[in-house]
């Protein structure tokens, strides 16, 4: 008589030839003659799933559980079918119960696979969440709110409202310059330069928003960046009078001079200028800026290249002009 193993051998060749109907029809043999072992059914599951009847994979699998339960099954052979179950809510599209089950397999063994599986599911129940929050209408509604907020000087409540009209429309580029108005009443620098800076992710030719940062690296007193954000504003609209106001602005505070500290956190907080600094050549430019060599002087301002450079240091307050 064949015993249940040598079944399950001719049922995994079918398998692996695709031959899914033929089989399950021996894993159910196998099973008729070996009920206590899960395996048969888990593997019958398994056809079930590559078959992409995901609803009978989920009925089989849990009676390999029931089975394993029942009967001491090694944990690793109920892993395989929690995970399974998994796999079949998360096709289904059922990820809250897909999380579940891929959890129930951790518990049983700690599986890379697994563990992997389950991360993309919470991704994505958390896209699917932040997708189905999503409503032009009620962000429009909550950025007037907001706007209302602001005006009131309750610039708090502002971000708040300005914050549930980005999750509800979170591709919408207003509510992030609006809130790092808000931000920047607030005081909060970063987080109002990081608002702008996904404004101009999501539109690289919204002004406001350029206009916005600048301010902001200016009040930070980093007159570098300021200026080069301004730059970059003045070239998508030119005439502008608030820009060309916010550039000159900029430009006095830099021929004013600044502190030795401010010069300091400017250079700290900017790796091109840092590169700058340690570039051999432009440790030549500066020490002939320095012994006030005139001649060398010239030919390294006729140089475009390291003219811009020296530009950024002079922005940056490590080069004076007076």
């Amino acid at each position: 008589m064949t015993s249940a193993e040598e079944i399950k051998t001719q049922a995994n060749k079918l398998y692996y030839e695709k031959q899914f109907q033929e089989a399950i029809a021996k894993y159910e043999e196998a099973a008729a003659l070996d009920p206590t072992n899960m395996i048969y059914y888990s593997n019958i599951g398994a056809c079930y799933y590559e078959m992409k009847d995901y609803h009978k994979a989920l009925e089989v699998c849990n009676k390999a559980i029931e089975i394993g339960s029942d009967n001491r099954a090694d944990f690793k052979l109920k892993a395989k079918a929690f995970q399974r179950i998994g796999n079949s809510y998360y096709k289904l599209n059922d990820l809250e119960n897909a999380i579940e089950y891929y959890n129930k397999s951790l518990v049983e063994e700690h599986n890379k696979q697994t563990y992997d599986l389950l991360k993309t599911a919470q991704r994505d129940l958390e896209d699917k969440k932040k997708n189905e929050y999503v409503n032009p209408e009620l962000s429009d509604a909550a950025r007037l709110e907001g706007n209302e907020h602001f005006k009131k000087g309750d610039f708090p409540a502002a971000v708040k409202s300005y914050t549930e009209a980005i999750k509800r429309n979170p591709t919408d580029k207003v509510p992030y310059t609006n809130r790092a108005t808000a931000y920047l009443k607030l005081g909060e620098i970063p987080d109002a330069i990081k608002d702008c800076d996904k404004a101009i992710e999501l539109d690289d030719k919204y002004v406001k928003a350029y206009i916005k940062k600048a301010h902001a690296h200016y009040i930070c007193k980093d007159y570098a960046k300021a200026l080069e954000t301004y730059e970059k504003a003045k070239v998508i609209e030119p005439n502008s009078q608030e820009i060309e106001s916010g550039l000159q602005q900029t430009v006095q505070k830099i021929e004013q001079g600044q502190d030795e500290e401010t010069v300091k956190r400017n250079i700290e907080n900017n790796p091109e200028l840092i590169q700058i600094l340690q570039d051999p050549m432009m440790q030549t430019v500066l020490q002939d800026i320095q012994q006030n060599n005139r001649d060398a002087i010239k030919t390294h301002f006729a140089d475009p290249e390291i003219r811009k450079k020296l530009d950024k240091l002079v922005a940056a307050g490590f080069i004076r002009t007076k």
